[in-house]
């Protein structure tokens, strides 16, 4: 009797340790491993960089992420009417120069260095306006 309480204890803590680990590699799959704007609950500056990494990348799915749900007229928007694809291939770097939350609002300054020959200007500087939902920071406007 005294073993068979002793092999249930042991297994109960594998069970408590296999939990655990699964709760823990769901954990950081959620965090945004693979997906840039998995990390929209972060904060502001993040999205930004999410959305420009994936137009770069020219990644349509990721780019509609991050932006707010609202903008979209119908849920079967045409991917022309949100995707930025004169920017595929373009970007070099991406840097957030200030970042400013007001209550569910914030505003993020981004300078977009862009690759040689590529465009006319080496870099580009630009406003974007991201609004709090219940998912996360989303882009509302842009001015870049």
């Amino acid at each position: 009797m005294q073993k068979l309480l002793q092999q249930s204890e042991i297994t109960k803590k594998w069970i408590a340790i296999a939990l655990l680990l699964i709760f823990l590699v769901g954990s950081i799959s959620c965090a945004g491993g693979s997906s840039p704007c998995a990390v929209v609950g972060s904060s502001p500056s993040a999205v930004v960089k999410a959305y420009y990494t994936a137009a770069n990348a020219g990644n349509a799915e990721q780019v509609k992420r991050c932006l707010d749900p609202t903008l979209f007229p119908s849920p079967s928007v045409d991917e022309e009417y949100y995707f930025p694809g004169y920017l595929v291939g373009q970007i070099e770097d991406i840097e957030i120069l200030e970042e400013q939350i007001e209550g569910e609002y914030a505003q993020v300054r981004v300078k977009l260095t862009f690759t040689p020959q590529e465009r006319r200007v080496p870099y580009q500087l630009g406003d974007v306006t991201l609004v709090k939902r219940e998912s996360g920071w989303k882009i509302r406007y842009m001015e870049l």
